[in-house]
């Protein structure tokens, strides 16, 4: 079992063959953005892209809220297409570093979902933010079928919910 310790929170326990994380591989292009970790769950028709944030910025300050909001947009899409690309053997090497059930991923049926997990966010603070990347994703979302609700900003309480963190003491 797999437990990743990031953004003052410990995701997981997930099975070893079941969790990339792709912000740790050594294959990735330079220019390439990653997410924290990518999750197929124990169904195998659904991947789950994570990225862990300890903060984020006041939407009142536009420019530092547009750069964050470019950062994770960037996360997001450019993970996706590094896993989709390696699908099609235009990334061989990070091929090799997939756990099994990513290399047995059947990208024709599978349901992919985003999550961006900001632990200490308070509940009132996620639909603006929410809202704000799911405009920013959303040509990126619909392009390749996935619905904006597949997209979610998480708290520490929701993240414990579904199950994609355990409780702490």
């Amino acid at each position: 079992m797999i437990e990743i310790e990031e953004s003052g929170v410990i995701f997981g326990p997930f099975e070893d063959d079941s969790v990339y994380q792709i912000e740790n591989s050594e294959c990735l292009p330079s220019q390439v953005s990653s997410v924290e970790f990518v999750w197929v769950p124990a169904k195998g028709i659904k991947l789950v892209l994570v990225e862990a944030k300890s903060s984020f910025s006041d939407p009142s300050n536009s420019e530092d809220f547009d750069k964050n909001l470019q950062k994770i947009y960037a996360k997001m899409v450019d993970s996706l297409t590094v896993l989709m690309s390696s699908k099609l053997g235009r990334h061989p090497n990070i091929k090799q570093e997939l756990p099994k059930k990513l290399k047995e991923l059947n990208w024709g049926r599978v349901t992919i979902h985003m999550r961006l997990v900001i632990p200490e966010f308070d509940s009132s603070w996620l639909p603006p933010l929410s809202d704000a990347l799911k405009k920013r994703l959303k040509h990126f979302l619909a392009s390749l079928g996935v619905p904006k609700a597949n997209f979610q900003v998480l708290n520490k309480e929701i993240a414990l919910k579904q199950k994609l963190i355990k409780e702490t003491p």
